[in-house]
C-alpha cells in the first residue's frame, strides 16, 4: 500500500496520463526524490518501454527505492506480457478518487438509474 512508504524513498514516477504535473508535484514534497518518466494519454507499454523502466529504476541512488505509479497505468502494466517484466521491482499505484462538487452527485446517480431503468426495460 501507498501509505507504507515514507519520505525516505526514492521514487521513479511513471504516469501515462495527460497532465501529469500535479502528481509529480505532490510526490515531490512527500518523497527523497523524484524521477519521471512521462508517457503519452492512455500509453500502450511495451516490453521495450518496460526495459527502460528497468533501467531507469536501476539508476535511482540507494537501495529505498519503488516505482509509483496511477491506478489507470497499472492496469495496462498488469498484462501478462508485462507483468512478467516488472516482478523484481516494486511497484505502487495511487489509486483514483472521484469527487463530485455540490449536488452533482445526485444528479449523477439519477442519470444512471435513469439509462439503467430504461436499457433494463428492453
Amino acid at each position: 500500500m501507498i501509505n507504507e512508504i515514507n519520505e525516505k524513498y526514492n521514487v521513479l514516477l511513471l504516469t501515462g496520463i495527460a497532465k501529469a504535473e500535479s502528481l509529480f508535484h505532490k510526490l515531490n514534497n512527500e518523497y527523497n526524490s523524484i524521477h519521471h518518466i512521462k508517457f503519452s494519454d492512455h500509453h500502450n507499454f511495451t516490453k521495450s518501454d518496460v526495459n527502460n523502466i528497468k533501467k531507469e529504476y536501476k539508476t535511482l541512488y540507494g537501495n529505498n527505492k519503488i516505482i509509483i505509479t496511477t491506478e489507470k497505468d497499472i492496469m495496462r502494466l498488469s498484462l501478462p506480457k508485462i507483468l512478467n517484466q516488472l516482478q523484481d521491482v516494486p511497484i505502487f499505484y495511487i489509486p483514483i478518487e472521484i469527487c463530485f462538487h455540490g449536488n452533482d452527485k445526485e444528479e449523477f446517480d439519477k442519470q444512471i438509474l435513469k439509462h439503467v431503468t430504461k436499457n433494463s426495460r428492453n
